[in-house]
């Protein structure tokens, strides 16, 4: 009955997910503020001295880890994935066509990180530092202040097509850029006041050239200005830059709004806010009460770094972080599937290594070296079926899951990936404990076996026995007996093989 019960929950699950789409985004997990507080205690101190020494030599620069974060958080959620570099193998986001030749910051970003893992190591996503380092770009520029709530894991896919069709552009209309918002959770007041991030930074001539050349909602002596640094013919100065805020580019403040209801707004989906349409008003508030526009902005920033952020109950024991910006192994499509070659069937990345179709495996996983189903090493020592190998908690649920879905594997375990993300701590306790209780048993089942040889040993050390000895005690952990939860077997094998939790 629990079984059925956890199924038709699951099922509930994949119904939400299947409605939302490409917007299951928006689907929040529990954040807090003193998430570090005991495994990481000078963290913000750590993070805002990188910032600020960046900031200081080039303002330009809090601009552009405030823009790495708002395109980070439009894919996928906050996840840190366009951080991850482009390799041979690996297609990132980073050069999409909102981030080519424009995104900026990276390398601060990996300064932050350098000095976080020399202080705390293995401990803070690059997510959660870059989230730190946005709301610190805003503060060292004089812009307001909020608590940055923190908890989240590492990205270790990104997509380059998502950035694409998610991120929105320059030249978006009014109804375009509320319906991108929208489909991250952010409302239309959320989106203006976010908009007011340009009050900082600057744009590429490629971005603004047909504003200030064919609009008309534009003021003609700013249009002349703009024209002066950027050539109307397509090609020739498309990097030359303009400040989105003509009046205090490196300072944070409501001047982006004076701007726009002077019609002095430098891109197009700028000006697109106040021009006759139904955001005018809220243009109109900010321009005139910048208190207002600080408060809404530090709450659309929050609601913002909740977008998605991947996190789950496995973190407060051993967070997901990437000890750098890097890439992981994915197929050469870019997907988390990859193709057998001998079998031709599609198994996830995630499980690839301990795929067998009749040959060997590709790669025989550490732990289970010694365990092989069906076999054995000789008439004494048997090896134990695969219901007894230690596996992930996520493989329990992966198995139990197959029983009872009908459909194509393959896109079992997609469906699985989906919700085994949005499943909370106590819908994943059974199948962690299930985990445990099978490590145990392993563990107790190869040490009897190696207490059972040691008693046929005589004397003479019969040259046989010792060979089983031998064979059996490499597979043994020989470590001092101690509490499952803490031994370091369960950390180093299970907890960091990034085999068993790609996903």
């Amino acid at each position: 009955m629990a079984s059925n019960n956890l199924f038709i929950a699951i099922l509930a699950i994949v119904v939400t997910l299947s409605l939302q789409g490409d917007n299951n985004n928006v689907v929040q997990a529990q954040l807090t503020t003193n998430f570090y507080s005991t495994s990481c205690p000078n963290l913000l101190s750590t993070v805002r001295s990188t910032v600020k020494s960046a900031v200081d030599s080039q303002p330009r620069t809090g601009a552009s880890i405030l823009r790495l974060f708002f395109h980070d958080c439009f894919v996928n959620g906050c996840d840190g994935s366009i951080l991850l570099d482009d390799t041979s193998s690996f297609t990132g986001e980073q050069n999409a066509n909102p981030n080519r030749n424009s995104a900026r910051g990276f390398n601060v970003i990996d300064n932050i990180k350098t000095a976080v893992e020399a202080a705390c190591p293995g401990v803070v996503s690059c997510a959660d530092i870059l989230a730190i380092a946005a709301r610190d770009s805003v503060v060292l520029l004089g812009g307001p202040n909020w608590n940055v709530k923190v908890g989240r894991r590492d990205a270790r896919t990104a997509s380059q097509a998502a950035a694409n069709s998610n991120i929105p552009a320059p030249t978006s209309s009014l109804s375009q850029l509320i319906s991108s918002f929208s489909a991250v959770g952010l409302s239309t007041r959320d989106m203006v006041a976010l908009s007011g991030a340009h009050t900082i930074g600057q744009s590429r001539c490629t971005n603004f050239r047909t504003r200030v050349y064919n609009e008309t909602n534009i003021n003609a002596a700013f249009a002349t200005l703009r024209q002066r640094s950027c050539p109307r013919a397509a090609g020739s100065g498309d990097g030359n830059l303009a400040p989105l805020d003509v009046n205090s580019a490196n300072f944070f403040d409501n001047s982006y709004f004076k701007n726009l209801v002077a019609q002095r707004g430098l891109l197009h989906s700028d000006q697109e806010l106040f021009n006759g349409g139904s955001t005018d008003s809220i243009v109109t508030g900010y321009s005139n009460n910048p208190a207002s526009f600080s408060s809404d902005f530090t709450a659309a920033m929050i609601k913002m770094g909740d977008i998605s952020p991947l996190t789950d109950a496995l973190m407060a024991i051993r967070p997901r972080t990437r000890k750098r910006v890097e890439a992981v192994r994915r197929a050469a499509d870019g997907s988390a599937f990859e193709k057998c070659e001998e079998c031709g069937v599609m198994i996830a990345i995630a499980l690839f290594d301990m795929h067998e179709c009749g040959g060997e495996k590709r790669r025989e996983v550490k732990r289970f070296k010694c365990v092989s189903s069906g076999k054995k090493i000789d008439d004494d020592i048997s090896k134990p079926s695969f219901e007894d190998e230690p596996r992930s908690p996520f493989v329990f649920f992966l198995e139990d899951f197959r029983k009872s879905y009908d459909g194509n594997m393959v896109e079992a375990s997609r469906i699985c990936f989906t919700v085994w993300k949005n499943m909370s701590g106590e819908d994943q306790r059974p199948f962690i404990a299930r985990a445990v209780k099978v490590d145990l048993a392993h563990n107790r089942k190869l040490k009897e076996e190696v207490q059972s040889i040691m008693y046929k040993i005589d004397d003479e050390a019969d040259s046989k026995a010792v060979g089983k000895f031998d064979k059996s005690y490499e597979c043994y952990d020989h470590e001092e007996e101690e509490e499952y939860g803490s031994s370091d077997h369960f950390e180093k094998e299970f907890w960091e093989d990034d085999t068993l939790l790609k996903y």
